[in-house]
């Protein structure tokens, strides 16, 4: 009988990796204790940010993308006219509108299947035979300095800014097809009234400051206070003592990061952006910008 030795060295590496692995599955695991803990800072905003969804709609992508161009070149304009730091105007790269992971678009082909399947009286298009329109959008992105020195004052500057900026109309929602509206409204009434997503052409306003390394730091440090009081409480209930930090990790988000971003994007279909700047937070009130810092610590612990 001819006997294959590299089969038989793999079973028997294979059964001593499969003991090791025994082994240490039945030995107990090192106690630890895991603390967590949270840290604030506010501070007054530098600048007061708009975002604004373009889009362009044509027979034809390239037709589409000719009108979005034209809005893009139309709001630049305004923009200027309305102060903003010329620095600041950018716009996301074009994608075409009803692709992969598309929420309107998705809720759009729900509507139409419940039609089809009898939840509701379709209504006839217009010319059924014409091709759909080819939908292209873009983001754009706009700051403006912000002068004023109390909250009170910038409350009032920035809803006078706001106020300009709406009706400058910079994604001309003024002028949008009353298929778009008719859609919109649509989309309304199956979300319960609270549409998927901004709009396009709907502004959305924040504020934002810039966050210096050493206030994170001051922060992170007061956090990890808290985790390992809270850490030590613990291991005392056990009859305890704290031991080494075995692990560490730490997280901050201001007030409006994930509500601003996340639905600006999903609305198309899209997935937020990190922050170019990662000292920059973001808020929805002038009178400051709150960016919370949390700590979770695990600790091993000495016997009793």
């Amino acid at each position: 009988m001819t006997v294959n030795k590299r089969s038989v060295f793999g079973w028997v590496l294979g059964a001593l990796a499969l003991t090791a692995g025994t082994a240490q599955a039945e030995s107990p695991a090192e106690p630890t204790v895991t603390g967590t803990g949270a840290a604030t800072i506010k501070r007054a905003p530098d600048v007061m940010r708009v975002q604004v969804m373009l889009q362009g709609e044509g027979k034809t992508l390239k037709d589409a993308l000719a009108q979005l161009k034209a809005r893009q070149e139309s709001a630049r304009k305004k923009l200027a006219t309305l102060g903003a730091a010329e620095a600041s105007v950018a716009f996301e790269d074009p994608r075409v509108a009803g692709g992969p992971g598309d929420q309107r678009a998705q809720m759009e082909q729900i509507m139409r299947s419940r039609m089809r399947g009898g939840g509701g009286a379709a209504r006839p298009a217009t010319n059924p035979a014409a091709a759909p329109p080819q939908r292209v959008m873009t983001v754009l992105k706009a700051d403006w300095p912000i002068t004023a020195a109390t909250p009170e004052e910038r409350l009032i500057a920035g809803q006078e800014l706001q106020d300009k900026i709406k009706k400058a109309d910079l994604g001309e929602a003024k002028v949008a097809s009353l298929e778009e509206q008719e859609r919109r409204e649509e989309l309304a009434a199956m979300n319960g009234g609270d549409e998927a997503g901004a709009a396009p052409g709907e502004p959305s306003f924040s504020y934002v400051c810039k966050i210096p390394a050493d206030e994170r730091v001051k922060a992170t440090a007061e956090a990890f206070k808290k985790a390992k009081a809270q850490a030590g409480e613990i291991a005392r209930a056990a009859a305890a003592e704290l031991g080494d930090v075995r692990q560490l990790s730490s997280q901050s988000a201001s007030d409006a990061e994930q509500m601003m971003e996340y639905r600006r994007y999903r609305a198309m279909g899209m997935t937020p952006p990190a922050s170019a700047d990662e000292d920059e937070a973001t808020g929805t009130d002038p009178a400051g910008v709150t960016v919370r810092v949390s700590v979770t610590a695990v600790f091993g612990i000495k016997g009793k």
